[in-house]
C-alpha cells in the first residue's frame, strides 16, 4: 500500500479572517460565540464550541468562534514563544469540525491588547451580533484580562446578550490542557497526546533541502520547516502517516518512519524533524506535508557504525508498517 485518500471527515472552515490589510466586508449575524486562542482544538475545546452549537441551534442562528493570530505570547514575550500544538488553518478546520460557522480569525496586534471589554465587543459587532457568550472556567478578555464573566454579563445585559458556563473536561492527570498536551508530545507520549486532543497530534511543515545524509544511506527523507515554532515530539523515532496537500479534498496519505533528533551517528547539531515516506519515490522541496504522528517506536540512538544504523531503520520501517496497518488513514480526524 504505498498511500491512501481517505474519506474527508473535516467541515470546510468558513472564515472571516480580520489579520488582512484590508479588513473582510462587514457581515453581520445573530451569533453564539465562543471566544479563545484555541491551541489543538482539544477536547476541551470541542466542548465549548458544541454547547456554542447547541445554544445556537436551539436559537436558529449563526455559532461563531472567535480565536488570534498570533498567539498572544508571540506579541507579549517574544523572546519565550509557546510551541503552538497547530497552525491557525488547522484550528479553524478542527474548529469548523467541532460546530463552528464562521471562525473568526482576529490579529493580536496592539489595537486587540489595548481594548477593554466593551471596546472588544463592540469590535465584534461588525461581524456578529452577540446573542450569548459560551465559555470555560477562568476565562477573561481585554486589556488586563478584566473582561470576566461577571464583567461580560454586565455588558450583556446592556446590549443583549447572555454568559453560559461549561465545566472544564477532564484528563487522566487533571483537566484537559493545552500546556499538558504540550509536555506529552516533548516527552514523546504520543499516546497521552491523541487521548487529550481526541485525534492524533500533528506537526506541519515546509519542505526544505537537507544534506541529504539520509538518501546517501538509502533512506531519502523530507525536512519539515515549520512556519512557526511548534510542539515537537522528544527525539526518537515514530511511526505516522504524512498528509501530502493537506486540508484539503485532493490530500493523499503515506505511510511513514519520522525521526526526530540531531543525528547523533553522524555527530549532527542541528534538530531535525525527518518524515521518511515509504513506498514513495518523488520530488517533494517546497511543498507543505502535515505528519499524523500515530505511536514512538524508540527513541534516539547514537550507533557505532553506519551499518548499524542502517540494519536498526530497516527494522524501524517494518515496525512502523506493523503499527499504521492498523491505524487506517481513514480513521485520522482532520
Amino acid at each position: 500500500m504505498d498511500d491512501a485518500t481517505p474519506p474527508s471527515t473535516a467541515r470546510p472552515a468558513r472564515t472571516i479572517d480580520a489579520r488582512a490589510s484590508a479588513p473582510p466586508p462587514s457581515v453581520i449575524t445573530d451569533a453564539v460565540i465562543t471566544i479563545g486562542n484555541f491551541d489543538g482544538v482539544h477536547r476541551g475545546h470541542q466542548s465549548l464550541v458544541k454547547r456554542a452549537r447547541a445554544e445556537a441551534d436551539a436559537m436558529g442562528i449563526a455559532c461563531a468562534v472567535v480565536t488570534f493570530d498570533p498567539h498572544p505570547r508571540h506579541v507579549l514575550r517574544p523572546d519565550h514563544p509557546v510551541r503552538l500544538i497547530a497552525t491557525v488553518e488547522e484550528r479553524a478546520s478542527w474548529l469548523a469540525t467541532a460546530g463552528a460557522d464562521p471562525v473568526i480569525i482576529l490579529p493580536f496586534d496592539d489595537t486587540t491588547r489595548g481594548q477593554s471589554p466593551a471596546e472588544f465587543v463592540d469590535a465584534l459587532g461588525r461581524y456578529v451580533r452577540i446573542r450569548a457568550i459560551v465559555h470555560g472556567p477562568g476565562f477573561a478578555l481585554g486589556r488586563g484580562r478584566v473582561g470576566t464573566p461577571e464583567a461580560l454579563a454586565r455588558i450583556g445585559d446592556a446590549v443583549g446578550f447572555s454568559m453560559v458556563a461549561v465545566d472544564p473536561e477532564a484528563s487522566t492527570n487533571g483537566v484537559v490542557s493545552s500546556s499538558a498536551i504540550r509536555e506529552a508530545i516533548g516527552r514523546g507520549d504520543i499516546e497521552a497526546a491523541a487521548r487529550d486532543l481526541a485525534r492524533w497530534p500533528t506537526y506541519m511543515g515546509t519542505v526544505v533541502p537537507g544534506n541529504r545524509v539520509g538518501r546517501a544511506i538509502g533512506f531519502p527523507t523530507a525536512n519539515l520547516e515549520p512556519p512557526v515554532a511548534r510542539a515537537t515530539p522528544g527525539d526518537g523515532v515514530y511511526a505516522a502517516w504524512v498528509e501530502r496537500w493537506p486540508l484539503g479534498e485532493h490530500a493523499r496519505f503515506y505511510l511513514a518512519a519520522v525521526s526526530v533528533g540531531d543525528r547523533p551517528t553522524f555527530a549532527g547539531t542541528i534538530r531535525l524533524v525527518e518524515a521518511y515516506l515509504l513506498d514513495f519515490d518523488g520530488d517533494l522541496y517546497g511543498e507543505t506535508l502535515r505528519l499524523h504522528v500515530v505511536a514512538r517506536v524508540r527513541g534516539q540512538e547514537r550507533f557505532s557504525s553506519v551499518d548499524a544504523l542502517v540494519a536498526q531503520m530497516h527494522r524501524d520501517v517494518e515496525r512502523c508498517r506493523e503499527i499504521l496497518a492498523g491505524n487506517p488513514p481513514s480513521g485520522i480526524p482532520k
